[in-house]
């Protein structure tokens, strides 16, 4: 069946697209193809929302979920402490209130390790004072929102944290 012009003209920018986009993944410009995104929350609610989330309208990207700061303290310590690991999230969403490690305490621990200092963290809280704010910014977070209540506004935020973190700010790691 023969081609029709269009069809071949998009397919060529389409293997154009991704072997640029290969080019500055290797050269450390851009993050992965489909990154991975690491989510910590003792929420099986919030969880399950993010999961629909990532699931509807951002498949492209891997989640791994974490449902407490232990849990990702204790994946961090053991996973490999290569700087180009291909399990290396683009970025961390770490809920600020858990039981047990507490975000902030998670953060701190996470930027002890070196191999994992330069990953960006963004920290989500309901509610948080202005000290624990300032906190979080003084041991490294690299932003911190609201948790969004809504599902659309939830979804909204989430797309665009994706978008900045892995398509417009560029990360490299040395």
């Amino acid at each position: 069946m023969p081609r029709l012009k269009s069809e071949t003209k998009a397919s060529k920018y389409t293997a154009l697209a991704y072997l640029f986009a290969d080019d500055l993944t290797r050269s450390g410009l851009l993050m992965a193809i489909n990154p991975i995104i690491y989510i910590v929350d003792d929420g099986a609610d919030y969880r399950f929302l993010l999961q629909q989330v990532f699931s509807r309208f951002l498949p492209d990207f891997r989640v791994q979920f974490f449902e407490s700061g232990t849990h990702l303290h204790q994946h961090i310590l053991t996973a490999t402490s290569s700087p180009v690991s291909q399990n290396r999230p683009a970025f961390i969403l770490l809920d600020l209130n858990m039981p047990g490690l507490s975000g902030l305490q998670t953060l701190i621990l996470l930027k002890q390790q070196s191999a994992w200092r330069q990953v960006p963290v963004i920290m989500m809280t309901s509610e948080g004072s202005e000290e624990e704010v300032r906190q979080c910014y003084s041991e490294g977070v690299n932003s911190l929102i609201l948790k969004p209540t809504d599902f659309w506004v939830l979804k909204s935020t989430i797309v665009d944290i994706c978008q900045y973190w892995t398509r417009l700010n560029h990360l490299t790691y040395s």
